[in-house]
């Protein structure tokens, strides 16, 4: 169990990976082959390795393919599913797994497309430390307006969401890993489709979040040309995470 009781990890990975198609046809994004191993895999490493005691995947495109790429277990640690019929985005995901197998304590959320080097037990410390609901990983990034940047207070709070725009520049983004509590994940509307990204983080903004800004390697496999990068990457270093290096 990770610090602050959590013991559930998830992985979101419901995706249409429209843009994608061309590199890897209609097959999901979370199962494409990065190095040599689904991308799936990255995470679930992350997860089991960082201490959690259940990992969930909320799935929906493609839902037999993503289990089939990440199983029943992992490293020890049983794999779950949460298949949504029709799609609900990353928020309404969200919901209909905490609905149907909640543990009462805070969870630990990974986006199914993008990898973060950051050491998950050093961001549940954290969280745990902030006393907020909700604790968001930023990385520091070259092209912040491909993302969408996130502007935050002295005191580490989460004060702005800024949209993706051209010759943003250098800036800190989100790095699609977060730590939810209870309260959050059970004021999220059910059955409902929802964007954490654009609808509940900007909104919760006010009641407080907290940032994990880090120096940390952050890819993502959302176009062909990310993903062309994120093979390089694992097949050069097996995913090692960089401390130093934040290129995407």
């Amino acid at each position: 169990m990770l610090s602050g009781g959590i013991a559930t990890g998830v992985i979101l990975a419901g995706g249409l990976g429209t843009r994608l198609r061309p590199a890897i046809g209609d097959g999901a994004k979370s199962a494409a082959l990065v190095g040599g191993h689904p991308f799936i895999d990255r995470l679930l490493d992350q997860l089991a390795g960082g201490g959690v005691e259940r990992i969930v995947v909320c799935a929906g495109y493609q839902a037999r393919e993503v289990e089939a790429a990440a199983g029943r277990e992992h490293g020890g640690v049983p794999v779950v599913y949460s298949v949504e019929e029709q799609p609900l985005g990353t928020g309404g995901a969200l919901r209909q797994a905490r609905a149907r197998l909640g543990d009462g304590g805070a969870w630990l959320v990974m986006n199914g497309d993008s990898y973060c080097g950051i050491e998950v037990e050093e961001l549940a410390v954290e969280h745990a430390a902030a006393g907020l609901e909700a604790t968001l990983a930023l990385v520091r990034v070259e092209n912040a307006g491909r993302y969408g940047s996130v502007e935050v207070s002295p005191d580490g709070r989460v004060t702005r969401f800024l949209e993706k725009r051209a010759g943003a520049g250098p800036g800190w983004v989100n790095a699609g890993v977060y730590v939810l509590s209870p309260r959050l994940l059970e004021e999220l509307p059910a059955a409902t489709p929802l964007s954490l990204e654009t609808r509940v983080f900007p909104e919760w903004v006010e009641r407080g979040i907290h940032a994990f800004a880090r120096p940390a390697r952050f890819i993502d496999i959302g176009t062909p040309e990310s993903y062309a990068l994120a093979q390089q990457f694992f097949m050069e270093t097996g995913g090692a995470p960089s401390k130093t290096d934040t290129s995407c």
